[in-house]
Protein backbone atom coordinates (compact mmCIF):
# COMPACT_ATOMS: atom_id res chain seq x y z
CA UNK A 1 0.00 0.00 0.00
CA UNK A 2 2.68 2.50 0.83
CA UNK A 3 4.33 1.47 -2.63
CA UNK A 4 1.82 2.85 -4.30
CA UNK A 5 0.98 5.48 -2.74
CA UNK A 6 4.78 6.82 -2.97
CA UNK A 7 4.39 5.68 -6.64
CA UNK A 8 1.31 7.92 -6.73
CA UNK A 9 2.47 10.62 -5.71
CA UNK A 10 5.98 10.68 -7.84
CA UNK A 11 3.40 10.18 -10.63
CA UNK A 12 1.51 13.11 -9.71
CA UNK A 13 5.13 15.69 -9.00
CA UNK A 14 6.36 14.47 -12.72
CA UNK A 15 3.18 15.71 -14.14
CA UNK A 16 3.43 19.03 -11.94
CA UNK A 17 7.25 19.41 -13.17
CA UNK A 18 5.94 18.20 -16.66
CA UNK A 19 3.42 21.35 -16.36
CA UNK A 20 5.75 23.85 -15.49
CA UNK A 21 8.15 23.11 -17.70
CA UNK A 22 5.95 23.13 -20.90
CA UNK A 23 5.03 26.66 -19.06
CA UNK A 24 8.22 28.08 -19.16
CA UNK A 25 8.58 27.42 -22.82
CA UNK A 26 5.58 28.59 -23.92
CA UNK A 27 6.40 31.91 -22.43
CA UNK A 28 9.72 32.35 -23.63
CA UNK A 29 8.64 31.23 -26.94
CA UNK A 30 5.63 33.77 -26.76
CA UNK A 31 8.41 36.57 -25.58
CA UNK A 32 10.41 35.84 -28.79
CA UNK A 33 6.99 36.20 -30.61
CA UNK A 34 6.72 39.43 -29.60
CA UNK A 35 10.44 40.77 -29.41
CA UNK A 36 9.83 39.69 -33.22
CA UNK A 37 7.02 41.46 -34.15
CA UNK A 38 8.14 44.25 -32.22
CA UNK A 39 11.50 44.37 -34.07
CA UNK A 40 9.75 43.30 -37.80
CA UNK A 41 6.74 46.35 -36.89
CA UNK A 42 9.51 48.47 -36.59
CA UNK A 43 11.77 47.43 -39.90
CA UNK A 44 8.19 47.18 -41.94
CA UNK A 45 7.90 51.24 -40.42
CA UNK A 46 11.23 52.17 -41.82
CA UNK A 47 10.09 50.15 -44.98
CA UNK A 48 7.42 52.15 -45.71
CA UNK A 49 8.57 55.49 -44.56
CA UNK A 50 11.27 55.38 -47.58
CA UNK A 51 10.75 58.57 -49.72
CA UNK A 52 12.63 57.90 -52.74
CA UNK A 53 11.57 54.72 -54.31
CA UNK A 54 12.31 55.89 -58.08
CA UNK A 55 15.35 56.58 -57.56
CA UNK A 56 16.00 53.20 -55.87
CA UNK A 57 14.13 51.40 -58.41
CA UNK A 58 16.52 52.76 -61.02
CA UNK A 59 19.40 50.72 -59.64
CA UNK A 60 20.19 48.24 -62.09
CA UNK A 61 20.16 44.18 -61.25
CA UNK A 62 23.83 43.84 -61.91
CA UNK A 63 24.41 47.03 -59.39
CA UNK A 64 22.22 45.76 -56.57
CA UNK A 65 23.77 42.46 -56.94
CA UNK A 66 27.03 43.27 -56.57
CA UNK A 67 26.43 45.30 -53.56
CA UNK A 68 24.62 42.40 -52.64
CA UNK A 69 28.06 40.46 -52.94
CA UNK A 70 29.75 42.84 -51.29
CA UNK A 71 27.28 42.36 -48.25
CA UNK A 72 27.12 38.94 -47.83
CA UNK A 73 31.57 38.85 -47.93
CA UNK A 74 31.23 41.49 -45.16
CA UNK A 75 29.04 38.83 -43.43
CA UNK A 76 31.15 35.88 -43.95
CA UNK A 77 34.34 37.48 -42.20
CA UNK A 78 31.62 38.82 -39.29
CA UNK A 79 30.84 35.38 -38.51
CA UNK A 80 34.41 34.28 -38.44
CA UNK A 81 34.72 37.04 -36.33
CA UNK A 82 37.66 38.86 -38.53
CA UNK A 83 37.82 42.44 -38.32
CA UNK A 84 40.83 42.61 -40.70
CA UNK A 85 38.36 40.50 -43.32
CA UNK A 86 35.53 42.50 -42.58
CA UNK A 87 37.31 45.74 -43.20
CA UNK A 88 38.43 44.39 -46.48
CA UNK A 89 35.08 42.69 -47.53
CA UNK A 90 33.74 46.24 -47.01
CA UNK A 91 36.29 48.08 -49.02
CA UNK A 92 34.54 46.49 -51.57
CA UNK A 93 31.80 47.98 -51.66
CA UNK A 94 31.61 51.41 -51.92
CA UNK A 95 32.88 51.99 -55.48
CA UNK A 96 29.75 50.91 -56.53
CA UNK A 97 27.53 52.37 -53.69
CA UNK A 98 29.09 55.82 -54.32
CA UNK A 99 28.05 55.94 -57.94
CA UNK A 100 24.87 55.55 -57.17
CA UNK A 101 24.23 57.93 -54.65
CA UNK A 102 20.87 59.12 -55.78
CA UNK A 103 18.99 58.71 -52.38
CA UNK A 104 18.92 58.31 -48.72
CA UNK A 105 18.78 54.21 -48.57
CA UNK A 106 22.06 54.34 -51.27
CA UNK A 107 23.90 57.01 -48.93
CA UNK A 108 23.26 55.23 -45.69
CA UNK A 109 24.57 51.84 -47.18
CA UNK A 110 27.70 53.88 -47.94
CA UNK A 111 28.27 55.42 -44.36
CA UNK A 112 27.55 52.18 -42.79
CA UNK A 113 30.18 50.50 -45.98
CA UNK A 114 32.40 53.62 -45.27
CA UNK A 115 32.70 52.86 -41.07
CA UNK A 116 33.36 49.21 -41.28
CA UNK A 117 35.62 49.36 -43.64
CA UNK A 118 37.94 51.98 -41.08
CA UNK A 119 37.36 49.75 -38.46
CA UNK A 120 39.13 47.17 -36.31
CA UNK A 121 36.52 46.85 -34.33
CA UNK A 122 34.93 44.02 -34.29
CA UNK A 123 31.71 45.18 -32.02
CA UNK A 124 32.02 48.93 -34.29
CA UNK A 125 31.44 46.42 -37.29
CA UNK A 126 28.85 44.27 -35.93
CA UNK A 127 27.09 47.47 -34.87
CA UNK A 128 27.14 49.17 -38.58
CA UNK A 129 26.36 45.71 -39.97
CA UNK A 130 22.99 45.97 -38.17
CA UNK A 131 22.20 49.24 -40.33
CA UNK A 132 23.74 48.31 -43.44
CA UNK A 133 21.71 44.82 -43.31
CA UNK A 134 18.40 46.76 -42.80
CA UNK A 135 19.18 48.92 -45.97
CA UNK A 136 20.50 46.24 -47.91
CA UNK A 137 17.55 44.39 -46.61
CA UNK A 138 15.07 47.21 -47.87
CA UNK A 139 16.96 47.17 -51.38
CA UNK A 140 15.84 44.08 -52.26
CA UNK A 141 12.86 44.41 -51.07
CA UNK A 142 12.46 46.79 -53.16
CA UNK A 143 14.10 46.30 -56.57
CA UNK A 144 14.07 42.27 -56.36
CA UNK A 145 16.90 42.25 -57.73
CA UNK A 146 18.60 39.14 -55.90
CA UNK A 147 19.22 36.36 -58.43
CA UNK A 148 18.70 33.81 -55.90
CA UNK A 149 16.84 33.21 -53.01
CA UNK A 150 18.15 35.03 -49.84
CA UNK A 151 17.05 33.96 -46.17
CA UNK A 152 16.42 36.96 -43.69
CA UNK A 153 17.63 35.64 -40.36
CA UNK A 154 17.15 37.08 -37.03
CA UNK A 155 18.69 36.76 -33.63
CA UNK A 156 16.89 38.01 -30.66
CA UNK A 157 20.01 38.23 -28.59
CA UNK A 158 22.20 40.19 -30.54
CA UNK A 159 22.50 44.04 -28.93
CA UNK A 160 21.35 43.03 -25.63
CA UNK A 161 18.49 41.42 -26.74
CA UNK A 162 17.21 44.15 -28.64
CA UNK A 163 17.33 41.73 -31.87
CA UNK A 164 18.63 42.10 -35.04
CA UNK A 165 18.53 40.98 -38.36
CA UNK A 166 20.62 40.02 -41.22
CA UNK A 167 21.10 38.79 -45.06
CA UNK A 168 22.29 35.44 -45.96
CA UNK A 169 22.19 32.88 -48.92
CA UNK A 170 21.85 29.66 -47.22
CA UNK A 171 18.83 28.64 -44.85
CA UNK A 172 21.83 27.25 -41.98
CA UNK A 173 21.64 29.84 -39.57
CA UNK A 174 25.75 31.43 -39.05
CA UNK A 175 25.46 34.07 -36.86
CA UNK A 176 27.29 37.42 -37.75
CA UNK A 177 26.57 39.27 -34.51
CA UNK A 178 28.21 36.93 -32.50
CA UNK A 179 30.37 34.79 -34.26
CA UNK A 180 31.58 31.53 -33.36
CA UNK A 181 30.51 32.57 -29.13
CA UNK A 182 26.79 31.75 -30.79
CA UNK A 183 27.27 30.71 -34.21
CA UNK A 184 23.25 28.76 -34.72
CA UNK A 185 21.84 31.20 -32.74
CA UNK A 186 18.90 32.73 -34.82
CA UNK A 187 15.98 31.80 -36.81
CA UNK A 188 14.78 32.29 -40.80
CA UNK A 189 12.21 34.53 -40.67
CA UNK A 190 11.64 35.39 -44.68
CA UNK A 191 12.46 34.03 -47.50
CA UNK A 192 13.78 36.76 -50.55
Amino acid sequence: MKLKQQTGQVFILSILCLIVVLNACKNQQREERQLHDRVGETEDARLGAMEDVDAIISVTREEVQSILAAYLDVKAALVKTDAAAAAVAARKLPPQVKSLMKDTLLKNISFDVDQIAKSDDIAHQREHFKGLSKNVYQLIAVTRANSKTLYRQFCPMAFDDTGAYWLSAEPEIENPYFGDQMLRCGSVKEKL
